[in-house]
């Protein structure tokens, strides 16, 4: 199974957008985890791709199926932002 960038929505209510790579049992392995933010700016909130987890931001994570509710490939100008700020 390939690699891709997702967006995924956790039951918790997180908004991440990963490297992702689905398994057979609906589970999903996420790595370079980046939780989507919006943050104050001079020009007005802007969306911002942040470490999901700070003390280890590219640690592999599986969720189980229960632990998200939606598994979306991500839209281009993320998935262009997510490339750059991961590499």
């Amino acid at each position: 199974m390939s690699k891709e960038v997702c967006v995924l929505k956790l039951t918790n209510g997180d908004e991440i957008v990963a490297y992702t790579t689905e398994q057979l049992d609906g589970s999903c392995v996420c790595s370079k985890i980046r939780s989507m933010q919006v943050v104050p700016t001079k020009s007005g909130p802007q969306a911002a791709l942040v470490p999901w987890m700070v003390a280890t931001p590219d640690v592999d994570v599986t969720f189980r199926k229960d632990q998200y509710f939606v598994l979306t490939s991500a839209p281009k100008e993320v998935e262009d932002y997510y490339l750059e700020i991961t590499s």
